[in-house]
């Protein structure tokens, strides 16, 4: 004998809350695939510095592989990045707010494409620590405002839930 009584749902079922939210509009459709893109992106620059690192030094500076200065700017490559995303995270946040969603999703996408395509043409461990810092500090910023864009974008928990899940979701 099963015990739990269901819960009724506001509005009644899932089908009439469906119904009650209506389609998506074009706006909420086109700001979810732009952000699922950008978190794909993001994951994909996150991704690519682990890979990148060691044959980028070897080929920029002739150090053999191993060698405390190599393993020196290995570290640093993979560490003040991350620790200026962090920063940014918080920094973003406040400017997020400060400037609106829209455009520090359009800044930092142009950020971190611009500190990519410097990153690829590094000519220095010191260029190539720069440039990927300010790549994941545009990756950082990104996530913060095209979270907070979506999450704005829907006064429905349930839908704004789900969007938020599945446009994240492309990060995998």
């Amino acid at each position: 004998m099963d015990h739990e009584q269901a819960v009724p749902l506001p509005g009644g079922t899932p089908a009439a809350l469906q119904a009650q939210a209506g389609p998506l509009t074009l706006r909420q459709w086109l700001v979810c695939a732009v952000a699922g893109i950008g978190f794909l992106f993001d994951t994909y620059e996150i991704v690519v510095q682990g890979i990148v690192v060691r044959p980028a030094l070897l080929d920029m500076t002739g150090w053999e592989a191993g060698s405390p200065q190599f393993n020196r700017w290995v570290g640093w490559i993979l560490y003040f990045p991350f620790l200026a995303g962090g920063i940014a995270g918080l920094v973003g946040g406040y400017l997020t707010d400060r400037f609106g969603r829209r455009s520090m999703l359009v800044a930092s996408i142009v950020l971190y494409g611009a500190a990519t395509a410097g990153a690829a043409y590094a000519t220095s461990p010191a260029e190539l620590l720069f440039w990927r810092c300010l790549t994941i500090v545009g990756v950082c910023t990104e996530w913060i405002a095209a979270t907070a864009w979506i999450a704005e974008l829907f006064d429905d928990r349930r839908r704004r839930d789900a969007a938020l899940g599945f446009t994240q979701a492309m990060a995998g």
